[in-house]
């Protein structure tokens, strides 16, 4: 292909100067169930083909993904019903857009009726009955969210749905020839991936962390979202992530571990049950996630929340444990991930590493000084966001700060639901410091 041999040449040229770009655009269209998530092959070749029309023309993105919410038959499980009540929850607030203007990133969530969850989710089921018709749900979905879309500033929506209109014309002929066109567009992904680094590779945005969150994990492995034994790989340790970065920017002084037995509560899990093998597993995961959302997010963590999570690492490497429940012994990957993990929390135990909840990275109370930042809170002081959902006194959080000097803004409910989002000027805004609070539901 001949963007492939021109994207290498041009990776390897700016491997060492800037960022590189692995794509035009990345697409990544994913099924939802109560009880699984991702999958769903006629959707990522979907996903496939919204990238190769990507290659071939400026679609006006450079990022999209897509969620599609999909309907399971029948009654959940009994251990499953906890997870469906989630699953419906979120589904009630559907449709969900939100677009990120300096990364050109457009995130969407919507109900997908051509088919069930189990039949998207048959294995090699590359169906091109289903593939065109995941192309049409969503060029259907996106014309009639066409006057939310107009508003997001920078998004020439007209063009991205002309893209995705005319997908239908270039899917292959089969579902053999589907399969084939799957696998052949992934396998150049890979060559083009391997040129490189591995931040780039994972695509993790350095503003949105720490600067200390670089040096000390400094290992693909703590970045991974694939891996289950990186901290925010699996699926706890990615669902807690998030909520942790929610939480914090107005829990600060607030001891982590309170978010933890919250969360956990939230979930489902009785605090009174520590003898259960699944609730075990998923609170030892849930332990290393939140020591390392924090420091990716502050650069250390509390001696508390760090002595919980090397306590998580221990259970996990128990043979009476492995032997009791009959867990697979433990394989050299495994034994080097908890070497991994271990190390960084038993370097940062020291009191040069250790700062007090709730006070600030300097770096980070500068820039508040100086005015709104990222993550700052901030009042909306004008009237010009009401029709967004904004009116004047409502509370949200700074989530990107532009070079012109304006600011992309989010409000969320208290479950970290997005009510609102808007690219204002500071003239707009004021910064809005909330009383410090020591309880995890103020």
């Amino acid at each position: 292909m001949a963007f492939a041999e021109s994207a290498r040449e041009s990776l390897g040229a700016t491997l060492v100067s800037e960022p590189a770009k692995l794509w035009p655009m990345r697409a990544f269209i994913v099924g939802r169930s109560y009880d699984t998530y991702g999958g769903g092959l006629p959707l990522a070749a979907a996903g496939d083909l919204l990238e190769e029309a990507a290659s071939r023309a400026d679609c006006g993105l450079d990022h999209f993904e897509a969620t599609a919410f999909l309907l399971s038959p029948g009654i959940a499980a009994s251990h499953l019903q906890a997870s469906q009540a989630t699953f419906e929850a979120d589904r009630s607030r559907l449709p969900r857009i939100r677009w990120e203007r300096s990364k050109r990133k457009l995130t969407l969530e919507y109900e997908s009726h051509i088919a069930t969850a189990q039949e998207m989710h048959i294995r090699h089921n590359f169906s091109r009955r289903l593939v065109l018709a995941a192309i049409d749900e969503l060029a259907a979905f996106l014309n009639d969210q066409r006057p939310t879309l107009a508003k997001k500033a920078g998004l020439d929506e007209e063009l991205f749905i002309r893209t995705v209109e005319s997908l239908g014309a270039s899917v292959p002929a089969t579902d053999a020839d589907i399969e084939t066109f799957y696998h052949e567009h992934r396998a150049r992904l890979k060559e083009l991936e391997a040129l490189l680094p591995w931040w780039e590779r994972l695509e993790v945005d350095w503003k949105r962390f720490h600067p200390s969150a670089r040096t000390l994990l400094n290992d693909e492995f703590f970045w991974s979202e694939s891996d289950e034994f990186s901290p925010h790989g699996n699926d706890t340790g990615h669902d807690l992530f998030d909520d942790l970065r929610r939480w914090r920017r107005s829990h600060a002084a607030t001891p982590p571990l309170d978010f933890l037995a919250h969360e956990l509560l939230r979930w489902g899990f009785d605090p009174a049950k520590q003898d259960d093998e699944i609730d075990m597993y998923t609170r030892d995961q849930a332990a290393i996630a939140l020591a390392f959302g924090l420091i990716k997010l502050e650069g250390s963590c509390d001696p508390a929340t760090g002595d919980a999570a090397l306590a998580a690492i221990g259970r996990q490497q128990d043979p009476s444990l492995a032997e009791r429940f009959g867990w697979r012994p433990p394989t050299p990957d495994m034994d080097a991930a908890y070497a991994k993990l271990r190390a960084v929390l038993v370097s940062i135990a020291t009191p040069s590493r250790i700062r007090p909840l709730g006070r600030p990275h300097p770096s980070r109370a500068m820039q508040m000084d100086n005015g709104l930042a990222n993550h700052s809170r901030a009042r909306v002081v004008a009237d010009r966001f009401a029709a967004m959902g904004a009116p004047r006194g409502t509370v949200g959080y700074v989530i990107e700060v532009y070079p012109d000097g304006a600011y992309e803004v989010e409000v969320s409910d208290s479950a970290g639901n997005t009510l609102a989002q808007f690219v204002a000027n500071r003239a707009d805004l004021e910064l809005d410091v909330p009383p410090e609070s020591g309880s995890v539901l103020s």
